[in-house]
């Protein structure tokens, strides 16, 4: 969540460095970068909070509910980074 967040506010503020200039790595615009990061670090942060909510009212119903939903957004996750990275082209 925090890498995802950082990313999106390098590539927002336009800061040198690896960080600030990954979307050209996945062939992105600027805006659709920082967007796709953004979002995925408000999910995750909504996903723990979820989770932390159910934990202290001891709802055990709702908290297993929310991991699963956790878990489906992580594989997503994972699906959506292999699917940016087969766009790559390497130089040469």
């Amino acid at each position: 969540m925090i890498v995802y967040g950082w990313r999106g506010y390098a590539t927002l503020t336009e800061r040198p460095g690896l960080d600030g200039d990954m979307y050209w790595y996945y062939r992105l615009t600027r805006p659709q970068f920082y967007s796709f990061n953004f979002t995925v670090a408000l999910v995750a942060f909504g996903c723990m909070f979820c989770q932390v909510k159910y934990l202290v009212e001891k709802n055990p119903n709702y908290l297993v509910r929310a991991c699963w939903i956790f878990l489906l957004f992580f594989g997503l996750l994972i699906l959506t980074e292999v699917y940016l990275g087969t766009g790559y082209v390497r130089k040469g």
